[in-house]
């Protein structure tokens, strides 16, 4: 079982950290007009990022929890979700 690392929370703010981040997520997903934007404008992104990590203003979307029946294993799931909308009023319409 691999160690825990902690601490990690300044490593995470740092720049080169976010930046990498973001291109890491972007990974596969490059043809489309909001990553295009957000990679066009690395630096202004990365900087908004660390920026809301710093003054630590992130605020976690709420979660809806919604129940389904699952037919084939006759189970009920409880399925948690989160509206986008949340998300975009950190970075605008992306």
């Amino acid at each position: 079982m691999p160690k825990r690392i902690g601490n990690i929370y300044k490593d995470m703010c740092k720049i080169e950290n976010i930046k990498q981040a973001i291109f890491d997520s972007a990974r596969g997903k490059t043809k489309r007009k909001n990553v295009k934007n957000v990679l066009n404008n690395v630096n202004e992104y990365a900087n908004k990022i660390q920026k809301i990590l710093l003054t630590h203003t992130y605020k976690s979307p709420v979660y809806h929890t919604r129940q389904i029946y699952d037919s084939r294993s006759k189970k009920i799931r409880n399925i948690c979700s989160t509206l986008i909308s949340q998300i975009k009023l950190y970075f605008g319409a992306l």
